[in-house]
C-alpha cells in the first residue's frame, strides 16, 4: 500500500480577504528577494487559473557566475515556504516541471502538467533577457529588459528555444544575465504570458502544514486550526483531482489541530489528500 500526501496539503480558500498584491511595473514593485549579490533578475510565474491575479513575480540577487534559469527557479522555490514545485531533473540538467502550488498569503494557486493525451497543458518557459542556446543559431545573446538599467517589466517575451537547466538532452541552456527576466506560463503550446503581474508576497504568512499518518485501510491527516475557519478534507486518485469531500468538516472555534480519518480498500495503491480552508 503507497499512499502519497500532495506536497501542498492545504488549499486555502478565501482566507481572510481578496489578495492586495502590488502589480509589479519595474523591480521597485517587488516585495519579495531572494539570494544576494549584486545582480538581479526575475522569476515569474503565470497560473493562468482564471483568478483576478493569476502571475506573480519574484526578485533574485546573485554574483557571476549567472547561474541558470532553473537554478534561480530552484533557489526561490527554497526560500520560499508558500511555494512548492514538484519536478524532474535539476539546475545543471534536464528540469522539468510538473506541478507548481503558491500560497500568495490568501490563495492557493495551482497547476499540473497535463497528462498529453487528453489535457497537452504544461508549464511552458519564456524570457526576456540574459542567453539562450539555438540547435541551430548556437548561443543567443538578448536585449535587457526595458531603457538600459530601467528593471521595468517586460511587454514582450521569447519562448525559450531551449531548457532551463545548464543543459539540456547534452545541449546547453538558459543563462541569467543582470535585468533578465524569466516567465513560467501554463497552458497549451503557444500561450501568451498575461499582461498583468503581481508581487510575490514578501516573507510573512505562511500556510498551513498539513501532516499524514497511514495504515493498511486508513489516512489520518492532520492540520493546525484557528478560531473562525472550517476545515474540509477532500481526496482523490490523481494529483490534479477531481476531488471528494469527506463527509465531516471541522468548524473551529479556537487554535488547535484538527484530525480526519479517510478509510480507503486495502490495496490502494495512490491516494491524494487537500485539506480546504475557509471562512
Amino acid at each position: 500500500m503507497k499512499i502519497i500526501a500532495l506536497a501542498l496539503a492545504c488549499q486555502v480558500i478565501a482566507l481572510v480577504s481578496p489578495s492586495r498584491a502590488q502589480l509589479v511595473t519595474n523591480i521597485n514593485d517587488i516585495s519579495y528577494w531572494a539570494g544576494s549579490g549584486t545582480n538581479w533578475s526575475v522569476l515569474v510565474l503565470d497560473f493562468k487559473n482564471g483568478g483576478p491575479k493569476e502571475a506573480f513575480a519574484w526578485g533574485y540577487r546573485y554574483n557571476d557566475p549567472a547561474p541558470s534559469g532553473a537554478g534561480m527557479l530552484l533557489a526561490i522555490a527554497a526560500e520560499d515556504p508558500n511555494l512548492d514545485l514538484v519536478y524532474s531533473g535539476n539546475a545543471q540538467s534536464n528540469l522539468f516541471l510538473t506541478r507548481i502550488d503558491y500560497f500568495d498569503g490568501h490563495t492557493v494557486h495551482t497547476q499540473t502538467t497535463g497528462d498529453f493525451v487528453v489535457d497537452s497543458r504544461y508549464w511552458g518557459y519564456q524570457v526576456t533577457g540574459g542567453t539562450v542556446h539555438d540547435f541551430t543559431e548556437g548561443r543567443i545573446d538578448l536585449d535587457a529588459t526595458g531603457p538600459a538599467g530601467s528593471g521595468t517589466a517586460p511587454s514582450e517575451w521569447l519562448v525559450a528555444p531551449c531548457g532551463a537547466s545548464d543543459e539540456s538532452f547534452g545541449f546547453p541552456g538558459r543563462f541569467l544575465a543582470s535585468m533578465s527576466w524569466d516567465i513560467w506560463v501554463f497552458g497549451e503550446d503557444g500561450t501568451a504570458a498575461g499582461s498583468q503581474i503581481y508581487a510575490a508576497a514578501a516573507p510573512g504568512v505562511t500556510k498551513p502544514q498539513a501532516k499524514i499518518q497511514t495504515t493498511t485501510d486508513r489516512a489520518f491527516v492532520s492540520v493546525p486550526t484557528e478560531a473562525g475557519f472550517t476545515y474540509q478534507l477532500t481526496y482523490s486518485g490523481l494529483p490534479g483531482g477531481p476531488w471528494t469531500n469527506e463527509p465531516t468538516a471541522v468548524a473551529a472555534a479556537s487554535s488547535g489541530l484538527a484530525v480526519f480519518t479517510n478509510f480507503f480498500p486495502q490495496g490502494t495503491s495512490h491516494r491524494f489528500y487537500r485539506v480546504v480552508i475557509s471562512r
